[in-house]
């Protein structure tokens, strides 16, 4: 006679013990059951006969018997998971991370050049640069580096030696002393100061030191950066604009770096992926207001265009103000024609039809739920489909842009060279959304153009198959008669491409890229 432990432990030992033999001699496990479960009531909709339906039921409701009894608490129809993720909490690892970060940050901050550090350093390159006897511009040897160096780390400490490193100096163009201009390098610390201290900013906001920032964080660094007044000064006084310019900053990154061009509250983005960007790159061109004096001429001009200065930003935030005259939030297609009144109008229908979001809320619900309609060029008669279909639509005012559909058009037509701007208008001009372009699409979007274009000069010696041919000549194929985004990219015309097909100012510009270029080069000859 053998005795058994009465312990409720060795119960529940025997009963796991029970259900695996249960299993292993023809018992299915949970998961199998849960899911023939599944399947025989899939298989009792599908049959329409009264028999069938009858053993279907019957097998699902034996088959949920088995699962009743394996899994009380499973609810019907419910297949269970498979693996349950382990919830993360106040680990060990992920205290060493934040400390980590926390150490880095405070290290790295005595690196940090303020504002008074950096006009010692302007004052001791003015000191060691020498004049051009031609030119009369500023330039520095690297001995003058090498003493400026030395001086510096007395005052300062040795925490500014990566700024004047041989491999630092040699990145700048020579000229034939071996000097590099001042002033150029004085920028190039000023930048790489500014980088150091919003990637200590970032990192502060990694609050669980995974690496990553929501979208109310880098919110919040952009408020810092205006605060601490690390670029060029937004007034604190004007309250008001300086939420609009943290939104059109904000969103520029976020067109760049979340897939869908808009960002959700619970996004998160990487802290690399921000750095490597190109938006950051460009905010950090920008100087701060103590410096814009070294900023002049040429380069002044750059800061003006630059998308996340005082100037831009009033002047994307003012288009938007003027074309929304009944205050309603929105713009529709004749608004946005008085922006850009070099558009055609199939172009603007493209731009409506695939990036925007919003529409008339006066539409019937109905018309809401299908979406913007898409043109093709399936059949011969399709061009004239497709501006009936503009016709009826414009009749309708079906489409309206939000502000935020403005900005992302807005960052994507200032800055054309950009890879996510080629991607948003190559959505536009892919008729069939095949992923290349035709000769077809090419010729229908530059027909358009050019009758534009005949509205405001009278040449008549151009003919639009000459032009369309040209950009087939211009862009290198993989396949020969289709122009994908990859072969756009590698032959470096984005820009030029983009203007040709959507704007007759844009093809105006690239008809007289000779004069302009030569109008360019007296104005850098002035200056």
């Amino acid at each position: 006679m053998s005795l058994k432990c009465q312990c409720q432990k060795c119960e529940n030992s025997r009963s796991r013990l029970g259900k695996e033999k249960d299993s292993a001699m023809g018992f299915k496990p949970l998961w199998a059951a849960a899911l023939d479960a599944q399947n025989a009531r899939a298989r009792a909709n599908h049959n329409a006969s009264p028999s069938s339906a009858k053993a279907a039921a019957e097998e699902e409701a034996s088959v949920s018997r088995q699962v009743k009894d394996l899994a009380p608490g499973l609810a019907e129809g419910q297949i269970p998971r498979f693996y349950t993720p382990k919830e993360e909490g106040d680990t060990f690892d992920k205290r060493v991370k934040l400390a980590t970060i926390q150490e880095y940050v405070q290290n790295s901050s005595e690196r940090v050049l303020s504002g008074w550090n950096l006009e010692g350093v302007w004052g001791m390159i003015v000191q060691n640069s020498e004049e051009h006897p031609d030119t009369k511009d500023k330039f520095i040897t690297y001995a003058g580096v090498c003493n400026m160096a030395e001086s510096l780390f007395e005052m300062l400490g040795p925490t500014l030696s990566f700024h004047f490193t041989p491999s630092k100096f040699l990145t700048f163009r020579r000229n034939p002393v071996g000097g590099i201009s001042s002033v150029c390098y004085f920028t190039a610390i000023c930048q790489r100061n500014l980088r150091l201290r919003i990637k200590l900013l970032l990192m502060s906001h990694d609050r669980n030191g995974t690496g990553h920032i929501t979208v109310e964080d880098l919110e919040s660094v952009l408020d810092e950066i205006v605060e601490n007044n690390m670029i060029q000064d937004v007034p604190l006084a004007q309250s008001g604009f300086r939420s609009a310019w943290r939104r059109i900053a904000l969103h520029k990154f976020v067109v760049h770096l979340s897939k869908h061009r808009h960002a959700d509250p619970g996004t998160t983005f990487s802290i690399k992926a921000i750095l490597r960007s190109r938006p950051f790159r460009q905010l950090t061109e920008l100087p701060s207001l103590s410096l814009n004096v070294f900023y002049q001429g040429p380069l002044m001009k750059r800061i003006e265009q630059n998308w996340f200065s005082l100037q831009s930003t009033q002047k994307v935030h003012r288009g938007f103000l003027n074309l929304d005259k009944d205050n309603d939030g929105f713009i529709t297609r004749e608004e946005f024609h008085k922006m850009e009144p070099g558009i055609t109008e199939i172009f603007v229908e493209r731009i409506f039809s695939e990036h925007v979001t919003s529409f008339d809320p006066n539409a019937s619900a109905a018309r809401q739920g299908q979406g913007a309609p898409k043109l093709s060029l399936k059949r011969r008669s399709s061009v004239l489909m497709m501006r009936n279909r503009m016709e009826s639509m414009s009749k309708s005012k079906r489409g309206l842009m939000s502000y935020e559909d403005y900005l992302t058009f807005m960052v994507s037509w200032t800055d054309k060279r950009d890879p996510v701007s080629l991607k948003y208008f190559f959505t536009a001009l892919d008729l069939e959304q095949r992923g290349y372009l035709t000769h077809v699409q090419v010729h229908s979007f530059f027909r358009e153009v050019f009758a534009k274009y005949l509205e405001q000069n009278q040449y008549n010696d151009i003919r639009v198959e000459d032009v369309r041919d040209e950009i087939f000549d211009m862009v290198t194929q993989k396949i020969p008669g289709r122009i994908t985004q990859r072969d756009i990219l590698d032959s470096g015309v984005q820009d030029t491409l983009v203007d040709v097909l959507s704007d007759c100012n844009g093809f105006w510009r690239y008809d007289n890229r000779e004069y302009l270029m030569q109008m360019e080069d007296e104005d850098e000859e002035q200056h």
